[in-house]
């Protein structure tokens, strides 16, 4: 772990948001903006014009091609786009990063897509590499 770069990226659509309480565990401003967004992408490209690489992805939800991944967590086992997804899916273009960690699902899952290995993060806690 030491030596790598990570990029980090939070916000996602709350599906159950009918179920909670704004201010206490719901937010309207839950979806990153498009300024935010922007910022993310243009840091990313900058870093890695200079010949910087980054190697894994925290993000609170996953691209939006990982959700046939992820069907058993979807809720209803359906699922509705979500900017962010849209979002993630674009920096994951760009970056093309080793390994991305994420965790809106609640649940514990591994899989490969795209060159990446994707880690569903919940209950078990993961060791980023020796």
């Amino acid at each position: 772990m030491q030596g790598d770069i990570f990029l980090c990226f939070g916000g996602a659509l709350s599906v159950d948001k009918a179920h909670r309480i704004p201010g206490l565990s719901w937010w309207a401003r839950e979806i990153p903006s498009e300024e935010e967004f922007a910022c993310a992408i243009r840091n990313a490209r900058d870093f890695i014009a200079t010949g910087g690489r980054i190697d894994a992805v925290l993000s609170h939800t996953a691209p939006w091609f990982t959700m046939k991944f992820l069907k058993e967590y979807l809720w209803c086992g359906k699922s509705t786009p979500d900017k962010t997804s849209e979002y993630l899916e674009r920096i994951f273009e760009l970056v093309r990063p080793e390994r991305w960690y994420f965790g809106h699902f609640h649940g514990d899952k591994k899989f490969y897509a795209h060159g990446c290995d994707f880690y569903l993060c919940y209950d078990e806690i993961l060791k980023f590499k020796d």
